[in-house]
Formats: C-alpha cells, structure tokens, sequence
C-alpha cells in the first residue's frame, strides 16, 4: 500500500463510493481533510475507526518495503505536504517556450490576472518540452531523452540526465516531493534530491502511440491529456501501475498541438496551446481561453504552478525606450512647438507603453517630470514649466496603466535626452519725459525699457488718429534701458501724436 492515498482509493477498499465515505468521515468528527491526499496518520486513524479492510493485511509487507526505500525522501515529503496544503499562487503561472527572435529557450513568467507575461530566464534548452517548478527555486526541464535541472538566472542546466531509450513528453511534480515523468511508453518518476530516475511501468496499449502527455491533479488524483492530435483523452493515471490508467474523458474543440502544457492553479486545471492559455473544465471536457497571446511572439510550450515558498523571479526586462536624434540645447519661444525625432527603434512587450516626456531634474527623471506626449513635441504651459530653465525631452516605455506609462514599472525605460530651454518673449515699455512737442519740427526723448536676452532691437512708427505720419524707424541697443530721440516730421498738423512698436525682438524671439 502507498504511503499516501486518494478518497477514492480508500473507498474502493471498502467497496463504496467516495461521497459515501465522506460522509462517514464527517459524522464520525475524524478530523481529516478529505480533500486532499490522505496520509498515514489519516489512514491509521480512519482504518481504527471503520475496521481494517481485508485487503490491508495483504498489502502491508509491499508498504513497508516501499517506506524503506523511499526514507531518504521523509523530511522531502514533509515540506512539500505543507506547500501543496497551502495556498497556490492564484494569478501567476510559468511557462517554458521562447520569446522570438530570440533563439535560446526561456522562463517565462504569466500573470493571469492581466494576461501579461515577461521572461525571467533564458534557458539554454532550445528542445525544452515541459518544466516543473521546486519550491527552492530550482527548474526541472524535460527535454526529449533528457532531464535537465537549471537555476535560474544561470542559463545553462547544473544536470543532465540522459534517460534514453526513454522518451520524456511531461512532468509534474507530485506531493512526496519528486516529479512524475510521462514517457512515450509508460511512467516514471525522478527525484531530484538524489537525481534518479526511476520507470514505474507501461501505458495501456490502448494508449499507444503517446507523442506528447500534460499532467495535473484534480482532487488529489493525477490526471493527463494524451494525443495524437487533434483527438485528446484524458486519463485517469495509476500511478502505481500505470498499465491500469484509464481514459475517464475528453478535451473537446480546440485543436491541440504538440506544444501544450498543463498545471493545477488552486481548483482550476490550466492548458495551453503555443500563444492560447486556456481554463479546463473537467465536467464538460470544453476549453475556455483566459489570455490570447496571439498578437504576440511567445511561444509556449509547457506550463508550471507556483507554489508556497517559491521565491518570485524578476522580469528580465525587455522593454526599450529605443532611440531620439541626437541634438544639442534648442531654445524655444513661448508660444513655439517644441519638436524632436525618434528613431522608431523601441522595443515593448504585449502590454507597453511608449510615450515622451519632458524633465527638469536628469538625476530625478519620474520625479521631476512636468509634461507627457504621446508625440514627440510639447508646447509651453505656464502651470507647470518655467521660462530659462533647462529641460529635457525623451521617449519612455513602460507598463500601459490607464493609458500613460506606468512610472512604477520595474522595467521603465527611456531614451536618451536631449536639452530645450523656453524662452519668453521680449516686452517694450515706452516713457517720455515731456510729451509735449513744440514748433513744426519738434523733438522729445523716450525711454524705451525693455525685458528679454540682449541685444534688442525694435521698430516703431508716428501716427496721429491711427494712421502713420513717417517712416517706420529701427532702434537697436544692447542695454534693457534705452533712450532715443522722437522727432515729429514737417507739415504734421496739431494733434496727439502716438508712437506705436511694430515689432520687438531680442537674442532668442520676436514679438509683434
């Protein structure tokens, strides 16, 4: 007898079914969690309470055999009997495929939650199949005739276990701690502690050919989907004796290729198909998709769930801002648009953002941001800039969070920068001394005072009742105070007199 059984296991001893052996379990206030796999102290007190099945006896000597060969696991299955009664990460699965144009293999991570995905690892494994995620952080890969284990970052396997003539088509690990390998011809199990593999036994013929198999649990019991495409069973696996797995349903509608995965999420049964994750529902056999990565490169080929304790790997981050033009300071005029090139060259994932912004501070970039494009150009706005200041404009990438960059994204990228300075535009204010002038050709002093970078030059002209009485004059001066005489022409009748400014300009503007 296993160490270790299901419900159903336990009730085909007492030759009733599993809903009838819960109940006798509740009424009798046993105290054990029938939802999960039933473990020894749960068998010995359930067997005290209902009497010892005939069968039992019998199967003891097997069960101590099996208890002996199997001590060096005890403290193994301890550990990973508390992370599957814990919590499962709900949202966050892995994947094993690649991420084109990359050629290598990697670990991807899944939020399926948002239906966003980042690599975390390359995997220098370009034949990977399945992987399987230990709670230590350790990665087993099954690629083919081999078993690899890797540690992410580290790219390349720190083992390799050559299996052959075994071919490996799946893997899953299972509550005593090792990992169920599903092979073309039957089942195995490696342990990666002592890094054995072991072949438990063949497949039904009926079964056969297997060219690829996913495994999950469902309620304590494993499970598999087995091809070849398009037609996918679904087995009921002995792992015991594997030649009594037993075909228990199908997976209806969607088409299956050879890069699938499968992993158990809490009560929820994940597939996936190449770009398609999918929701398994046992009862119907029907597919649902949860995220659509067909807009996308990831190509994914099996799947992993997260358990309690396994430490979140980073994103490796992909995202790129890309390039600007390269330029040197360009002063602006209130009023002028600011403008610059991008190169076009940004690199996002399936849920970025590019944008622009415009900085004070190149040592604080999020924290001194005052204005966001979605172009590359951005206007003068007196709320938030200030004239004579020296800003700085690049493109950002990041996150899409309600339609501007996420400035919290781990990955947040920007381009390099270049310099823009606003510069205000000059103003005139014109003062005489003695607005009076006498005689046919008098003249007066104005003070002309003037604001802007010098040197200033300005244009103004006479006119009485609006309409022009002389030539237009040029006043140039590098002082921001100026005086300069105002004659009043020949034959001009008696009236007011004004003097009107037609254009000012300074260093960096003109105002008109």
């Amino acid at each position: 007898m296993n160490s270790t059984m299901t419900l159903q296991q336990v009730a085909d001893l007492y030759e009733v079914s599993a809903k009838t052996l819960k109940r006798k379990i509740h009424k009798l206030e046993l105290g054990i969690d029938t939802s999960s796999l039933l473990y020894p102290k749960d068998l010995d007190k359930l067997f005290d309470a209902l009497g010892e099945p005939a069968s039992r006896a019998a199967q003891k000597p097997r069960q101590r055999e099996a208890d002996n060969a199997n001590a060096a696991l005890k403290a193994l299955v301890i550990f990973f009997v508390l992370i599957f009664s814990n919590t499962l990460h709900s949202q966050v699965i892995y994947a094993n495929g690649e991420i084109p144009p990359d050629p290598i293999g990697s670990l991807i991570k899944i939020d399926l939650s948002t239906c966003t995905f980042c690599r975390v690892s390359f995997l220098n494994d370009p034949s990977d199949y399945d992987l399987t995620l230990l709670a230590n952080g350790t990665v087993v890969n099954v690629s083919g005739i081999f078993i690899k284990k890797f540690n992410p970052p580290n790219q390349n396997p720190i083992f390799t276990l050559n299996i052959a003539p075994h071919v490996a088509v799946g893997n899953i690990l299972n509550p005593a701690g090792t990992v169920y390998i599903a092979l073309r011809l039957g089942l195995g199990v490696f342990n990666p502690v002592t890094n054995q593999f072991t072949y438990i036994g063949d497949w039904p013929a009926s079964f056969l050919p297997i060219v690829s198999m996913e495994l999950w649990y469902d309620g304590g019991q494993l499970y598999g989907f087995f091809g070849p495409p398009p037609t996918h069973q679904v087995a009921l696996i002995d792992v015991n004796n594997p030649g009594n797995s037993s075909v228990v349903g199908v997976i209806n509608n969607i088409y299956l290729g050879g890069d699938n995965g499968a992993c158990s999420v809490g009560d929820s049964v994940i597939m996936c198909n190449v770009n398609m994750v999918y929701q398994y529902d046992p009862a119907t056999g029907d597919l649902s998709t949860i995220c659509d990565f067909s807009n996308t490169t990831l190509q994914m080929r099996g799947l992993s769930s997260v358990l309690a304790g396994f430490s979140d790997l980073p994103c490796l981050c992909a995202t790129s801002a890309g390039t600007i033009v390269s330029q040197g300071l360009i002063n602006y005029c209130v009023g002028e648009t600011a403008t610059f090139l991008h190169n076009n060259n940004q690199s996002l994932d399936n849920n970025d953002l590019l944008q622009f912004v415009l900085f004070s501070n190149p040592n604080d970039t999020t924290g001194s941001i005052a204005a966001v494009s979605n172009t590359p150009s951005f206007v003068f706005d007196p709320n938030t800039m200030q004239t004579g200041v020296t800003y700085y404009v690049a493109a950002i990438a990041g996150d899409n969070l309600n339609g501007n960059v996420d400035l919290n994204d781990p990955c947040l990228d920007f381009s390099n920068a270049n310099q823009i300075v606003w510069r205000p535009l000059p103003t005139i204010t014109l003062s005489v001394a003695n607005p009076d002038v006498c005689g046919p050709e008098g003249c007066t002093t104005v003070t002309a005072t003037l604001s802007g970078t010098p040197p200033f030059s300005f244009v103004y002209e006479l006119q009485i009742d609006g309409n022009p009485i002389a030539n237009s004059v040029t006043v140039n001066t590098g002082n921001s105070t100026h005086d300069f005489l105002v004659c009043v022409p020949p034959g001009t009748p008696l009236g007011q007199v004004q003097l009107s400014i037609c254009t000012l300009t300074d260093f960096y503007c003109t105002s008109e």
